[in-house]
């Protein structure tokens, strides 16, 4: 069987990380950092998002800029803009 793969929890809010820290502890495969996750190399990065794919401020759109306009004519595809 082969590893679990590392899911690592990262924010800079230090009560998140606490409450992650306590609800995750002993449990295998969960690595939570109080920091910033764009200094953290992934091969994937999720963020909640509205159903519209709104994703315009903060980190999110740091993160999606590059792929705004696809994200937004998959919703508008796939669920009609609703």
């Amino acid at each position: 069987m082969s590893p679990l793969p590392t899911i690592r929890l990262v924010d800079r809010h230090a009560p998140l990380v606490h409450a992650w820290r306590h609800a995750f502890e002993g449990v295998e495969g969960f690595e939570v950092t109080q920091g910033d996750y764009f200094e953290h190399p992934a091969d994937a990065m999720v963020s909640p998002a509205n159903s519209f794919g709104i994703m315009d401020g903060g980190r999110d759109s740091r993160r999606s800029r590059p792929f705004t306009r696809s994200i937004k004519r998959c919703v508008r595809a796939d669920h009609r803009g609703t």
